[in-house]
């Protein structure tokens, strides 16, 4: 395995995505959960999450959070 072990490409159904940064790891059973914050290439940014059984093959899950879904105060 080679290292990133996620990059862009791994990232599907949002869009062009510019890069991904300040990853984290938890792990709840048999499963870890990667968070990380990913730039859209219209700017959004946007925390997506994916799932691995070891930590190294991992599968996108989804989109958490967006700022293209919060309001200005």
């Amino acid at each position: 395995m080679t290292n990133p072990v996620l990059d862009a490409s791994h990232v599907t159904g949002l869009g062009s995505i510019t890069f991904i940064a300040d990853p984290f790891v938890v792990k709840e059973g048999n499963t870890y959960y990667m968070f990380y914050e990913v730039l859209k290439a219209d700017t959004t940014t946007t925390i997506v999450y994916s799932t691995s059984s070891d930590g190294l093959s991992w599968s996108f899950g989804g989109e958490v959070l967006s700022d293209a879904n919060m309001e200005d105060p």
